[in-house]
């Protein structure tokens, strides 16, 4: 549990460093994305940190106040692995006779399966100090066998979903090595007779290695591979040039 408080401060920093010191290749990505012709989107990432909210924010005047707006805007976005402002509640009573740890150790097994996530903002954890319920991060520990996801079902359900209507999946950054998810591309790819996309590997060096592992859950319609990174990847792929790729 420690570990978790550890990252969601650690990725808050860093996020908030980030923004103050460059820009936010999401946000240029999604302005691309907006201009296609037919498309909806729905964003399925396994990172803890904010960027892609506060980008969705800013070019779609998108708000992220409670759970339900992950998922009930038009673009939505599942965060399956939680994120550094979701909390999970446990009622500790009164502040005065119980503290933080003691009801937190308690009631851990609560906190592993709890999937009532409310949001909060990292800018408003002090006044967390002072309510009758003790709030844990909704964060998943980055093992390499992570063996649940850290999202409400519904979410899961969203993603499930979208994976199995899409003509289009764009991965980015992401090294296939969450069997978990395998799992699911394998059940809706494997096991249906629903079509198949045409997957878009983003990747700074591996992309070759990393189609081939997702050739290992199931066998994309066709396989479009860039190394470079996602900032080349944006600068390079304009809406236009978005358009001709998905032709």
């Amino acid at each position: 549990m420690e570990m978790r408080f550890y990252l969601r401060e650690v990725l808050s920093e860093c996020s908030t460093h980030y923004l103050q010191h460059g820009g936010n290749n999401y946000s240029n990505f999604i302005g691309s994305l907006l201009d296609l012709d037919d498309i909806s989107v729905t964003f399925i990432t396994f990172n803890y940190d904010t960027l892609l909210e506060k980008a969705m924010g800013d070019v779609l005047d998108y708000k992220f106040n409670k759970i339900d707006d992950y998922t009930e805007h038009p673009i939505k976005l599942i965060k399956l692995h939680g994120s550094t402002n979701w909390v999970t509640k446990i009622y500790r009573g009164p502040i005065t006779t119980v503290n933080h740890a003691q009801v937190l150790l308690a009631n851990i097994a609560e906190v592993e399966s709890n999937t009532r996530y409310g949001v909060i903002m990292i800018s408003d954890d002090m006044n967390l100090i002072h309510s009758e319920y003790f709030h844990a991060p909704i964060i998943a520990i980055p093992v390499k066998q992570k063996t649940q996801f850290s999202c409400p079902d519904s979410h899961l359900e969203i993603a499930k979903n979208a994976l199995s209507e899409a003509d289009y999946l764009f991965t980015i950054g992401w090294r296939g090595m969450d069997q978990h998810f395998g799992k699911i591309l394998v059940d809706q790819y494997n096991n249906t007779t629903g079509k198949v996309p045409k997957i878009f590997v983003v990747s700074n060096s591996d992309s070759n290695k990393i189609d081939a592992l997702l050739r290992t859950y199931f066998t994309p319609r066709e396989s479009t591979l860039f190394d470079g990174g996602f900032s080349n990847f944006v600068k390079k792929y304009s809406s236009t040039a978005l358009n001709l790729l998905l032709t």
